[in-house]
């Protein structure tokens, strides 16, 4: 396995317990981020496509995708479609969170937004960025059931019982332990 560590997290152990019981139902649609506004890395090989394969896909989208789609089940998927931006780390003069970065030597795209379509006739829509003038940065994935739905981060499950639309969000989640 290849650091794919999101899943094994309490908050989505915990949502995997939910979907595992049928609390959310069929799971239909997902949309998974991975947005940082200025967070670009200064360091490493991470902004040199050449070395890296890519820029906040490789990095950062692909754990939330593979949580979405452990959370899912691991439906296979028949059919994607993306786009990818490189409009802000190539720029002179932009600030960063990470501390500053060449932006002459920046190769790999600041912002990536696909649509996946899954065998189970689910989709995902998936967006990573490592610069975007973005509000807040985000890191969740969002699910859709036919029961229920959920967000991760922080872990909310929403429904309805009883004819009263809920919102369950967990008080404590108990420490994972891994073998």
């Amino acid at each position: 396995m290849v650091a794919q560590n999101m899943r094994f997290g309490a908050e989505a152990q915990c949502l995997k317990r939910f979907i595992d019981a049928g609390e959310l139902g069929e799971i239909y649609f997902s949309r998974v981020w991975a947005l940082r506004r200025r967070g670009v890395p200064s360091w490493g090989v991470f902004t040199d496509k050449e070395k890296q394969g890519g820029g906040p896909l490789i990095d950062l989208g692909v754990h939330v995708l593979d949580l979405a789609l452990y959370l899912m089940g691991h439906p296979n998927p028949v059919a994607a479609s993306g786009k990818t931006y490189t409009k802000i780390g190539n720029t002179p003069a932009m600030s960063a969170s990470g501390g500053p970065w060449d932006h002459t030597k920046y190769t790999v795209e600041d912002y990536a937004a696909g649509f996946i379509r899954l065998d189970n006739g689910a989709s995902i829509v998936l967006e990573s960025s490592f610069a975007a003038n973005l509000g807040d940065e985000r890191v969740d994935t969002t699910l859709l059931g036919t029961k229920g739905g959920a967000e991760t981060n922080p872990l909310k499950i929403f429904g309805e019982e009883h004819g009263t639309i809920i919102d369950i969000t967990p008080v404590h989640l108990p420490t994972v332990q891994l073998v």
